[in-house]
């Protein structure tokens, strides 16, 4: 795990997942899947990361990941959301498409992401 904001400490928390895409291929040896929780609450500017993984060599779905935050650093008024993708010598090969929140009171530490194929890149 990879944190975007110095390292985490013992109150830590953890939000597990897994991504799936319909498609039946192979993933290129080198591959590399990644997660992020970013703070989509500002229209119109950058989205900042809270935290990521990286795995390489994902393998074939579900893939299985888990992304450990850090709950003081949590805004309540913002909104987070994971996004993920999975790359192959920097070419995107699978994005999700849709907005997934999380974070919020209530919502699940488990959470289905899933992907679309890129075509044309």
């Amino acid at each position: 795990m990879r944190w975007a904001r110095g390292a985490p400490d013992a109150g830590a928390e953890t939000l597990r997942g897994t991504a799936t895409w319909r498609e039946r291929i192979a993933l290129p040896p080198g591959s590399v899947f990644e997660a992020e929780i970013r703070d989509i609450s500002r229209a119109d500017a950058p989205a900042p990361v809270l935290a990521r993984t990286e795995i390489a060599e994902p393998g074939q779905p579900p893939v299985a990941f888990a992304i450990d935050y850090d709950p003081a650093a949590l805004d309540p008024r913002a909104i987070y959301a994971l996004r993920a993708t999975i790359r192959h010598d920097g070419r995107l090969l699978f994005t999700s498409d849709t907005i997934l929140r999380v974070l919020r009171d209530g919502d699940p530490s488990h959470v289905e992401v899933p992907l679309v194929m890129v075509t044309g890149n």
